[in-house]
Formats: structure tokens, sequence, C-alpha cells
């Protein structure tokens, strides 16, 4: 149990932007407990606005595409040996902020249709913060500013969502 606890302290800690990814362990093992996390996290998350094959391509694509992305630019720069590291924190933080950000999801799903600012606002806070952790996270992995790091975010999550709307009328 002590485990769990100093991994969700970890990945809490990525997210106020207290913990770099370098802090994780290298570990396929903790990658691949995340994944299955990330995706029972993802569907209940997603459940509320989408059917369950819409919700089973999202996630697949979604995970696919932040994996290929994530990885071709460490890949690009020299840093494979931070591929694991980089996933894994990406993947950590992602669960956390799903898990914050669901009863939010909840409230504007069920809010009145003139009642639904306030949780907007806070789903936008919620993608802000996203973009920054990502930042925070790819600017320790590649060694470079938060500014680069922040524009690769934008540029990976405008990608994944570009595809997903694809695929998927979102």
């Amino acid at each position: 149990m002590r485990t769990l606890y100093i991994l969700w302290k970890s990945f809490y800690d990525i997210c106020r932007l207290r913990s770099t990814p370098q802090n994780l362990p290298i570990s396929n093992v903790l990658l691949m407990l995340l994944i299955p996390i990330y995706i029972i996290i993802g569907v209940i998350h997603l459940q509320l606005y989408f059917t369950i094959k819409q919700i089973i391509i999202l996630i697949v694509l979604d995970l696919s595409l932040l994996i290929m992305l994530v990885s071709s630019l460490l890949y690009f720069v020299g840093y494979t040996q931070r591929i694991k590291q980089t996933l894994t924190a990406i993947i950590g933080a992602n669960c956390i902020l799903d898990i914050l950000s669901y009863p939010v999801a909840t409230w504007l799903k069920f809010a009145q249709s003139g009642d639904n600012n306030l949780p907007s606002l806070l789903l936008i806070s919620f993608i802000v913060w996203k973009l920054i952790i990502y930042a925070h996270i790819l600017r320790h992995s590649i060694e470079s500013s938060f500014f680069i790091g922040f524009i690769l975010s934008i540029i990976i999550y405008i990608l994944i969502l570009s595809v997903l709307q694809q695929v998927v009328t979102i």
C-alpha cells in the first residue's frame, strides 16, 4: 500500500510541477500497469458523452498516438533512453487529471443549458493544466526550455485531437 501512495504522490507532484520524469523508475512493469489504469479511467470519463464503441476507438487511438508521437519526438532528439520515463509520467499525470476532472465533466453533462459556463471554464482550465504538465515533462525529457516544451505539448495535443475528431464526431 505504501508503494501505491509513493507512486500516487510522484504523479501528483509531477502534476504540481514539483517533480520530473527523471524521478520515476525506468520500468516496463510500471508503464504496463499504468496503461490499463489509464484505459479504465478513460472509459469511466468518456462514458458520459460517447457510446462504448466510440470509447474504445477513442482510447486506443489516443493512447497509440500519444505513445507514437512522444516516442518519435524523443527518438528524433536523441533521448530514446527516456521514452519509458516520459510515457510513464505523461500517462500517470493523465490518470490524475482525469480523476480530478471527472466531477467537473459530470457537472457539465448534467448542467442546465444556461448553467454550464462555470463547468466549461473549469474543464478548459484542466486542458490548460494538462498542456502545462506535458510541457513540464517534455522540457525535462528533451532538456529544453519550458517554452519549447509548451509548443511541443500544444502540437501533440492538437495532432491527437485532430485525428480523434476525424474518426469520431466530437
